[in-house]
């Protein structure tokens, strides 16, 4: 048995037992009740336990105003994620994902978007948490009769990473996407061109982008040598070489890593490659 400690609206309201504070819902849960009532175990759908990381307080916006049918897409699609992407999403990370897709569904029905500068680079480096999100934005478009876009993907893609790798995984992936997109910028600022993002050597670019991340940040040079090579690309394709080095400058600012000769050969025979 559970004591209500506040009571949002008829199907969600804040609980207490020996001491563990929850948000619980359920379909009337609060219905006709008052603040010091019971709640029993079996009228519970779903709980939340508060712990000193979660405040009540900060998600009173959203279970106050939260319809059932709102709420109920929402923790379907979570419902779904987690059983395509075998894990268990605590407390505070399937809070997190209904407070995101909560406002989002508000600034949809307010006329007002959003757009993700990473979705491409999620939607590449990591396909599978990519795919189960915009599997998730479906469920919720579904029913509810909306339309949020693959943008609202790209942002759950990144609460996926968050619940399913490591601090210093989840690091990395940020790190790699933000590179991916840096890099790509620089080519296309360099070039003064519109590059294909669906084409395969884009594909292999950005793929090579996500491995020269990991590599600067294990500080992993690499070890072959290639001279002749080297020589031959930096005379005969100048301009992509120059390309080349506006990255390598990048790489020492924003990845503290010098990128070295065979580095250097590589990512000039993907500019060239893909002008």
């Amino acid at each position: 048995m559970f004591t209500i400690r506040k009571i949002y609206n008829n199907n969600v309201a804040l609980v207490e037992s020996k001491g563990i504070k929850k948000i619980v819902t359920g379909s009337g849960i609060a219905f006709r009740k008052k603040v010091g009532d019971l709640i029993t175990d079996e009228a519970i759908e779903e709980q939340f336990i508060l712990d000193k990381d979660i405040q009540a307080g900060s998600y009173e916006e959203i279970f106050k105003n939260i319809s059932p049918e709102i709420f109920q897409a929402i923790n379907n699609a979570i419902n779904y994620a987690s059983k395509e992407l075998a894990v268990t999403f605590l407390s505070t990370s399937r809070l997190a994902m209904i407070d995101h897709l909560y406002y989002s569904i508000k600034r949809y029905y307010e006329n007002s978007t959003i757009k993700n500068p990473l979705l491409w680079d999620l939607k590449t480096l990591y396909t599978k948490e990519f795919q189960v999100a915009a599997r998730c934005i479906d469920i919720i478009n579904q029913a509810l009769n909306i339309n949020l876009s693959q943008d609202e993907g790209g942002f759950i893609t990144l609460h996926f990473i968050n619940v399913t790798y490591s601090e210093g995984e989840r690091n990395l992936a940020v790190l790699e996407a933000e590179a991916v997109n840096d890099i790509l910028n620089i080519i296309q600022g360099h070039h003064r061109i519109a590059l294909n993002k669906e084409s395969e050597k884009f594909r292999r670019l950005a793929t090579h982008i996500r491995y020269y991340v990991r590599k600067a940040a294990k500080k992993e040079a690499s070890k072959s040598k290639n001279t002749y090579l080297f020589n031959y690309y930096k005379h005969a394709y100048s301009d992509a070489y120059e390309c080349a080095l506006k990255i390598k400058d990048y790489s020492k600012s924003k990845l503290n890593f010098e990128m070295n000769e065979d580095e250097l050969l590589y990512f000039t025979v993907h500019i060239v490659n893909l002008i």
